[in-house]
């Protein structure tokens, strides 16, 4: 019963990146979501957070993006 059980995790990531594998790109835009505080409290941060992340779109953009 314990193999049966640790199997179950090992097959079910198997299939999950199996069909990652053959996706054919589309050409279409990737979308990536980002969540940060910008108002209230935590806003300082938040918004250093997304000054940072959108500096690292550009330079994944200017590298030939995610899949270049």
């Amino acid at each position: 019963m314990k193999k049966r059980n640790a199997l179950f995790p090992v097959l079910a990531l198997l299939f999950l990146f199996a069909s990652c594998a053959f996706a054919a790109p589309s050409g279409d835009p990737i979308k990536i979501g980002y969540l940060a505080t910008l108002t209230g409290d935590g806003a300082t941060w938040g918004q250093h957070e997304r000054d940072g992340a959108l500096l690292a779109v550009k330079e994944l953009n200017e590298a030939g993006g995610v899949l270049g």
